[in-house]
């Protein structure tokens, strides 16, 4: 019996015995790895992309209007006292026509071409948070737009954004209707 056995080789598999494990299979990337990085190269373009308008997003903080509200109150007050210094102070962008005295008067933003209203066309008569708010993120603008019933007919329409940390009007004017909601 010794002498069989030992005519046996021992790489040969005897009866009974397990078959021999198979070597090692390469590891290929599994399927959901391949959608992990397809997923993360979309958000990284559409970030790209979109960089402007996210910024302006974060900016313009449309989660906490209270900001830009309590803002508006202010201004909104400065103008129906029509006192001079405080609208200057809050709006440095708004003209308001004459050197001294109560305010008559406005020019709804900086350029030349701009008309100057009456006072009363650009002085809300409701708090602005009975008022429209529509919010532009898109790039070279960031702001939103605030639409409120003016003392003299009309909505007064402020656009405001914050500069240097602070909310500003940097254009007020006049429409007959704020735009229809979508």
């Amino acid at each position: 019996m010794s002498e069989e056995s030992s005519d046996k080789k021992p790489d040969q598999p005897q009866a009974g015995d397990a078959p021999a494990p198979e070597p090692p299979k390469k590891k290929s990337v599994s399927g959901g790895a391949v959608i992990i990085l397809v997923l993360g190269v979309v958000a990284v373009l559409a970030g790209t992309f979109y960089a402007a308008e996210i910024k302006n997003f974060v900016t313009l903080q449309p989660w906490s209007k209270g900001g830009p509200l309590d803002y508006v109150d202010e201004l909104a007050e400065a103008l129906r006292s029509r006192d001079r210094a405080k609208v200057e102070a809050l709006a440095p962008e708004i003209q308001l026509p004459g050197e001294e005295g109560p305010i008559t008067e406005v020019k709804g933003d900086a350029s030349p071409m701009a008309p100057a209203l009456p006072v009363a066309k650009v002085t809300p008569t409701s708090p602005a948070a009975e008022g429209r708010v529509i919010y532009d993120y898109r790039p070279k603008r960031g702001h939103l737009t605030i639409y409120l019933p003016a003392e003299g007919g009309g909505y007064v329409s402020m656009m405001v954004k914050p500069i240097d940390g602070q909310w500003q009007a940097f254009m007020v004017g006049n429409v007959a209707q704020p735009p229809a909601e979508k």
